[in-house]
């Protein structure tokens, strides 16, 4: 029997129900697990995590994503998922940039994330290529490593160049 008419399993998707039509659950639409993704919770694509790729979190809430380098990193810049990176107009893919994970969302440069319409669903985080993650007024969220590395090495120039006047 099929789980979308009945609320009865089919044999694709053994144990999973319906929410549309008995009131149980579905993944996609209420975060609850179904039986080919075990695990994976899908809040609108909103803190996403799923099984396969447990801990992955998206630029909405607490983490950022730095897709353009390095993949999904956490607010410290930590890699949390190298195996996906974010498509800039594709959505989310896989690393070898084939099997797309989220075609609904991707990274508008100029917008911040926005959904398969084009419609903003994060205005506040943008992705500049130059100088990493912005909020909306462009100041810097997470600066990308080649970023991080010159403004270490100017802070390490300042503090030699004022030693010497002490």
């Amino acid at each position: 029997v099929d789980a979308i008419n009945t609320g009865v399993d089919d044999a694709i998707n053994t144990g999973v129900d319906d929410a549309l039509n008995t009131g149980v659950v579905d993944a996609i639409n209420t975060g609850v697990d179904d039986a080919i993704n075990t695990g994976v919770d899908d809040a609108l694509n909103t803190g996403v995590v799923d099984a396969i790729n447990t801990g992955l979190a998206d630029a909405i809430n607490t983490s950022v994503v730095d897709a353009i380098n390095t993949g999904v990193v956490d607010a410290n810049n930590r890699v949390v998922d190298a195996n996906h990176v974010v498509a800039v107009n594709t959505g989310v893919v896989d690393a070898i940039n084939t099997g797309v994970v989220d075609a609904n969302h991707v990274i508008d440069v100029n917008a911040g994330v926005v959904d398969a319409d084009n419609r903003v669903v994060d205005a506040a985080h943008v992705v500049d290529v130059n100088k990493g993650v912005v909020d909306a007024d462009n100041r810097v969220v997470v600066l990308c490593d080649d970023i991080v590395k010159q403004y270490l090495a100017l802070a390490i120039s300042s503090i030699s160049i004022i030693n010497k006047f002490k």
